[in-house]
């Protein structure tokens, strides 16, 4: 799975991030055999993943691809395990399935005054977009505060020298 991110008006470099599922068990526990402990042998198999799906996608994608890479990490299941705290790795708070996929804790609580933010709310999965629900978390309280918050945005963007889109 690729993403690629809107690219803004003048805008040369831009992120893409590349969705690909391994299991958690892959490699014995991505050579940690099952211990978590993260070892050379973990970073070099990390690694070598990483590279195996680079060169997947600029096979299809063209050598421009790779050329045009200035910075590239990667997470397995043990890397989400441990900023989620989420068992095994899951990139959701809970199993997805057929009939709860895309299925989000709401953002406002039954509670006056009180969000709820993070990868089991929208758009949920993962550290990224746990982050993006706080944006929008934040973007809904200054909204019934009467607060403007991408008008705030651009014009911090515009002062700092950004071109405007």
């Amino acid at each position: 799975m690729l993403m690629v991110s809107p690219r803004l008006q003048g805008e040369q470099d831009y992120s893409v991030a590349v969705g690909a599922i391994l299991p958690y068990e892959y490699r014995d526990c991505w050579l940690t055999g099952g211990t978590k402990k993260r070892g050379k042998e973990y970073y070099r198999l990390k690694e070598e993943v990483k590279a195996t799906i680079v060169d997947r996608l600029c096979a299809g994608m063209g050598e421009g691809f790779r050329q045009a890479i200035k910075y590239s990490v990667a997470a397995t299941p043990l890397t989400f395990e441990r900023y989620t705290n989420n068992e095994r790795g899951a990139i959701f708070g809970w199993q997805p399935s057929k009939k709860g996929f895309g299925s989000f804790i709401p953002f406002k609580a039954p509670v006056d005054n009180m969000y709820f933010a993070g990868h089991w709310t929208y758009p949920g999965g993962g550290v990224p977009t746990a982050a993006a629900s706080g944006y929008y978390v934040v973007a809904r309280i200054l909204k019934k505060e009467g607060i403007d918050l991408e008008a705030k945005v651009k014009a911090f963007g515009e002062r700092q020298g950004a071109a405007p889109n």
